[in-house]
């Protein structure tokens, strides 16, 4: 059995990716929740732009399934 305080502290480790999904869809999706929940309500347009922009930049530089731009769609 564990000590409480191993467990604590130990490190998760990372899950192997399954075919339809990308290595940078977990920040694919955080990006478009902050923008269209935080950033278009909170901040200048200006600024609010740049999620979106890194968003945009990641899903068509980085490594994002189709899901996961579906799912940042209908957020």
């Amino acid at each position: 059995m564990k000590d409480l305080n191993n467990f604590l502290s130990e490190k998760k480790k990372d899950r192997p990716l399954r075919k339809d999904e990308g290595k940078d869809d977990k920040e694919y999706v955080k990006l478009m929740d902050h923008y269209k929940n935080v950033a278009r309500k909170t901040m200048p347009r200006g600024e609010a732009n740049k999620y979106l922009d890194k968003a945009r930049k990641l899903a068509k530089d980085g490594d994002v399934s189709d899901k996961a731009k579906l799912a940042g769609t209908y957020i």
